[in-house]
């Protein structure tokens, strides 16, 4: 039987890193299949109403974000609510 390229969150060993009341985040480093060698990175898990980490500024890593579930808006700095039809 083939693995499935699906993993679930609940089978992953994150590390909690919290810091105050607002900062909390799950996080995890991942390295892609053999197809993928130079692909990886860091994964975070954050929950409603907390921050990863204060804002911060990359010069050198691209991110990306991936948004698997959102009660709130997202907010970016000063861009506004990205899903606020008003904006």
């Amino acid at each position: 039987m083939a693995s499935s390229p699906m993993i679930s969150l609940n089978a992953l060993n994150l590390q909690l890193q919290a810091h105050g009341y607002l900062h909390e985040a799950r996080l995890i480093s991942f390295t892609a299949p053999r197809e993928a060698r130079l692909s990886g990175g860091p994964m975070a898990v954050i929950p409603e109403q907390k921050r990863a980490r204060p804002f911060h500024e990359d010069h050198v890593n691209e991110e990306l974000f991936a948004m698997l579930s959102c009660a709130e808006p997202l907010r970016y700095a000063d861009a506004g609510n990205y899903w606020d039809d008003e904006s």
